[in-house]
């Protein structure tokens, strides 16, 4: 895997490298996914990172991740409003985006989309628990809302780094992991 990670404290850039390393152990078989992680000066401001839809390089806020006492307090405060999911801090950014970068692998080794693929996953959670699509803020979180391949990113986010992963994130965790394990 290519990284870049200039600019970066040293601390913060350890941190970014074992969020990534939680997600892999989490969901094994899928380190490849990942080809590039980088820091990107450029990026707007409202996004705290990337995923590059075609090959699954990340790219970090440059201008966030160089301050990290703003991005901590910035990330508490999207838990605290229910923006991203519960039990998550500022180091699952990288577990989100490494979670998007986790489907495009799989759907382009099951030869679907990937909004196919998580469109699909999302229905059977929804089903599972007869929940409605405004359900999902109080189940996972408001970005989870946005798109099928969020409401997945977002639970494995959860599954992954909650230390109590609420019933949806755990019902995502479980069914990629089914995948992973039909992978391999």
């Amino acid at each position: 895997m290519e990284t870049d990670l200039r600019g970066l404290k040293p601390k913060i850039k350890e941190e970014v490298l074992a969020s990534l390393n939680r997600a892999f152990e989490k969901l094994p078989g899928n380190k490849g996914a990942v080809p590039a992680i980088k820091v990107d000066y450029t990026m707007d401001l409202r996004d705290y990172a990337l995923t590059n839809p075609a090959d699954g390089a990340i790219a970090l806020n440059g201008a966030l991740y160089k301050n990290p006492a703003k991005l901590k307090k910035r990330y508490a405060n999207d838990v605290r409003i229910k923006e991203h999911t519960k039990g998550t801090n500022y180091r699952s950014i990288v577990v989100h985006e490494a979670g998007h970068s986790i489907m495009l692998m799989i759907s382009v080794k099951r030869g679907l989309q990937v909004e196919e693929l998580c469109t699909n996953i999302q229905k059977d959670v929804l089903d599972c628990y007869n929940l409605s699509q405004n359900q999902i803020r109080k189940e996972l979180s408001r970005y989870a809302k946005d798109s099928p391949f969020d409401f997945v990113a977002e639970g494995l986010t959860e599954f992954i780094d909650s230390k109590t992963p609420r019933r949806v994130a755990i019902k995502i965790g479980e069914i990629v992991l089914s995948y992973v394990r039909k992978l391999q």
